[in-house]
């Protein structure tokens, strides 16, 4: 005969009597042993928040709570040669053929900036 005739507990008898626990999410009343720790992403790791809850109000740990861990930069290379885009940089208009642009006054036209 069961002592226990509510909530979602085993049947429980006095010759193998259980220990009965509530869900922390849902408040019906469990066996204890069916009860769970919930954890949830912390940073890098998996922490533990404490509540025991049922197998139906168990929840997946969130992924957008992880933390990115983003891998090293790459190794630079010995000697590196970049190019001088200063250097190579013209503020001169030309036209498609290649003529310098110039103002009325003979001055050479730039480019503002």
């Amino acid at each position: 005969m069961s002592i226990w005739g509510r909530g979602r507990v085993r049947n429980i008898s006095f010759a193998s009597p259980e220990a009965v626990g509530t869900c922390d999410c849902c408040g019906f009343q469990y066996s204890h042993g069916d009860l769970r720790f919930q954890f949830q992403w912390q940073g890098a790791a998996l922490q533990n928040t404490q509540m025991l809850v049922c197998p139906t109000c168990l929840d997946k740990p969130q992924e957008q709570l992880r933390a990115i861990i983003l891998p090293p930069d790459p190794r630079p290379i010995p000697n590196p040669r970049p190019f001088m885009y200063v250097e190579a940089a013209t503020d001169i208009r030309v036209t498609q053929a290649g003529d310098r642009r110039v103002t009325m006054n003979g001055d050479t036209r730039v480019t503002q900036g």
